[in-house]
């Protein structure tokens, strides 16, 4: 089974980018996180498709276009980058899953700010795909980190409460109207808020 991975990550903009932590860190902190996160889930991403890179792809998916040099810098090669479309998280979502499913079995969707979907959280959901229509890791906060389809529904990403705490459920309770089988793991954190980034951090410190 052919696997591609989309990675949709916003420019590392002062004042755009994770806006929730510039209480804390200020914009040009903020633009910095984001700048690390995206690096940390990008070097997950290459050791995932090491393992398999006859079967294994990934790409990342740039808003509002891929001119920032530090998309450049971690996907050198242009054909590893393309623009989000216009519209709401749903609409790009499903736009990139449309495009990369043209192209191979089944696409794992996943954002710049979850570094806890290591390589064997995205091996899983391979491995789960080759047998289910759906897998699913959620977020602690209620929305979700990975979606793996092998099919991208229009239904999956419509009329979503985007940014809230019932994303997952919602995902979940339309998986299940389509009648498709699906895999779900225990939620995994992301990085929205101060805590989140204080967490990051600390898994980063080096141990012992």
């Amino acid at each position: 089974m052919r696997t591609a991975l989309a990675i949709l990550a916003k420019a590392p903009t002062p004042g755009q980018a994770k806006t929730r932590l510039i209480p804390t860190l200020g914009a040009e902190g903020a633009a910095r996180a984001a700048a690390e996160l995206l690096a940390a889930v990008c070097d997950n991403a290459r050791q995932w498709m090491a393992g398999d890179p006859e079967r294994r792809s990934v790409r990342l998916w740039c808003a509002p276009n891929d001119d920032d040099p530090l998309f450049q810098q971690l996907f050198t090669d242009q054909q590893s980058r393309a623009i989000q479309c216009a519209g709401d998280l749903g609409a790009r979502l499903a736009h990139a899953a449309r495009q990369e499913l043209a192209e191979a079995d089944a696409v794992l969707l996943l954002g710049a700010d979850a570094p806890a979907v290591d390589p064997s959280w995205l091996a899983w959901a391979v491995e789960m795909l080759a047998r289910r229509d759906a897998a699913l890791i959620p977020a602690e906060d209620g929305g979700y980190t990975l979606l793996g389809l092998k099919r991208a529904e229009a239904a999956l990403f419509t009329d979503m409460e985007w940014g809230g705490d019932q994303v997952a459920a919602q995902t979940r309770a339309r998986i299940q109207a389509l009648g498709w089988s699906w895999a779900e793991s225990a939620p995994l954190w992301d990085v929205d808020t101060p805590d989140d980034w204080a967490r990051f951090c600390a898994s980063r410190a080096p141990h012992g």
